[in-house]
């Protein structure tokens, strides 16, 4: 018993899962770089400041809903890991998966947003521009 068609699923859940990671690492690093850009370049302009809250509530949104993904495809992993190898369909929609109710309540957008890795990089990052704007004004 191979179980190879688990194991081939189950990689390209991983993969997957890593590319979701990465997309959330990159939103993390383009908010600095979106922060330190607006300041270096037009930091003279308050409203120009003040307008950067709009980007990185975005890159917040954005980054959380990365986060849902990968915890999704993270249970549809767990789910195919008790499957045998012949009930593989190589199924990749987190949507048919068989998610408890209680794990499905974790899994909104909201409440990942005001998870403690979310809330506190962004929050810093809303207080970093508001902080600026008053200094500069």
């Amino acid at each position: 018993m191979t179980n190879e068609n688990k194991i081939n699923h189950l990689n390209m859940i991983q993969n997957t899962i890593i590319r979701m990671s990465n997309n959330s690492f990159k939103l993390k690093g383009w908010t600095i770089s979106l922060i330190v850009a607006v300041y270096a370049v037009i930091g003279q302009n308050n409203k120009a400041v003040a307008i950067t809250i709009i980007p990185v509530a975005m890159f917040w949104i954005l980054d959380s809903y990365y986060l849902k993904l990968e915890k999704e495809y993270r249970l549809l992993y767990d789910e195919i890991r008790k499957k045998k190898d012949n009930e593989i369909e190589f199924e990749m929609n987190v949507g048919n998966s068989k998610i408890k109710i209680n794990d499905a309540e974790k899994l909104s957008v909201m409440r990942i947003m005001v998870s403690k890795s979310e809330i506190l990089f962004y929050i810093t990052c809303m207080m970093m521009v508001v902080l600026i704007y008053y200094i500069k004004v």
